[in-house]
Order: structure tokens, then sequence, then C-alpha cells
């Protein structure tokens, strides 16, 4: 079998930058809640009840991307009881295990999503399709499609058109763009059932503005 190329941001995740990044700037379910209140005026949890109070406790759900499995907790404190996540990094999902509970977390990437098609009633990112590079965008757009039966959900930094901004020191990591567009210009059948955007409180300190969005295969009912 012919080895898979890692692409620039693999390689720095898998680094040295990705293990000194997921071990020294941890955060908890409750520090997520409190940076958001303070950034933006809003809990996380408050931001995803927005989106996710109609969908059922029981759906099967897989967290793109996951870290060490923070945004997965608090879906869990919601009431979401059959909950999954991937990460590249392998110390990531050695922490996420010790610091989750009924909760499947493995190591693999975005561009390869070990589950078969349609395994999902959703999948969704958290800041994870900003790392990738414009190049290798639409890799991680069709894997997410692939393995969701109906909906998409996501949290992403925003820009009108593909950005490049520097990122804790690293260049070539963080990429905001208008993925809802990229999903739609990808799969026509994709209705978007809700898009909100979260500004932050203090721009001049964080001019990062969030867009998070609710997608939905269109054969598919509520």
């Amino acid at each position: 079998m012919k080895r898979r190329i890692r692409t620039i941001q693999e390689e720095k995740w898998l680094g040295p930058f990705g293990e000194d990044y997921t071990r020294n700037h941890l955060s908890s379910p409750d520090e997520i809640e409190e940076r958001f209140k303070k950034s933006y005026g809003i809990s996380r949890t408050t931001m995803n009840s927005k989106f996710l109070n109609s969908l059922d406790p029981e759906s099967r759900i897989l967290e793109v991307g996951c870290n060490v499995g923070s945004q997965l907790v608090l879906l869990q404190r919601m009431g979401f009881k059959n909950l999954h996540g991937i990460d590249i990094v392998q110390t990531a999902v050695k922490l996420a295990k010790q610091q989750t509970k009924n909760i499947s977390i493995i190591v693999s990437s975005a561009s390869y999503i070990p589950f078969e098609t349609n395994f999902f009633d959703l999948v969704f990112t958290s800041g994870l399709l900003v790392h990738i590079a414009p190049e290798n965008i639409n890799k991680a757009i069709d894997e997410i499609y692939r393995c969701t039966r109906t909906y998409i959900w996501g949290m992403e930094y925003y820009a009108k058109a593909y950005e490049e901004m520097k990122w804790r020191g690293q260049d070539k990591m963080v990429f905001p763009a208008p993925f809802v567009k990229f999903y739609q210009e990808r799969f026509k059948d994709l209705k978007l059932l809700r898009k909100e955007f979260f500004s932050p409180l203090s721009p001049k300190k964080n001019p990062i503005v969030i867009s998070m969005f609710l997608l939905k295969k269109s054969d598919k009912i509520m």
C-alpha cells in the first residue's frame, strides 16, 4: 500500500508543536465555558443549545479533531449519550481517554475517517477545518459528508474568503474561511438549517469572528 504523504499542518501537529500544544494548552469543559463567556459574552453550551436542542439525545455523534475531548464532555452534559471522537495527535487521544467517560475516542485524521458511510447521525468540527490548508480542505469535507447520515455541524473561524493568519507563532496553521459555502458548493443536497456569527466583545484584543452552522442532507427529515 502506498504511504499517504502528510500535509505540512499534519506534520506540525504530529511533531513537537502538537505535543507542546496538547500538554500545555489543555482546557477543561468549565474553562471553555468561561473563556467563551469572557470572549464572546455567551457560553459554549448556550451556543450549542441554539443548534442542537431538537436533536435526539440518542443520536450517534462524531467530533473530527476532538483534541482532549472537552467539547464532547459539554455535549455529554447536555444529555447526548452516543459520542465519538477522533484526533491525529496520539497524546491528545490518550489524555482524552483519561479525562472522559463513556466516550469513544481514537487516533485518526480528517482526511481519513475510519467509519462506514452514513455511520453517524451528526458529524461536527470545532475549530478543525481552519487548520487545514485550502489545497487539502475538500478531502476533509468529503470525509465528513460521507460519514454523516443526516447532519453536519460546525464552529469555525470565519472570513469572507480564505485568509491565512499567524497562530501561536506558527505560519500556515490557521486559515479562516466561509466553510458553509464550501460545503454547499461541493454538495448541492446540503440545506442550511441555521447559521449564526459570534463576534468578540473586544475585537482589538481578539479579532476572530466565529461562525456556527448546521447543515442537513436534504433527503433526510427531522
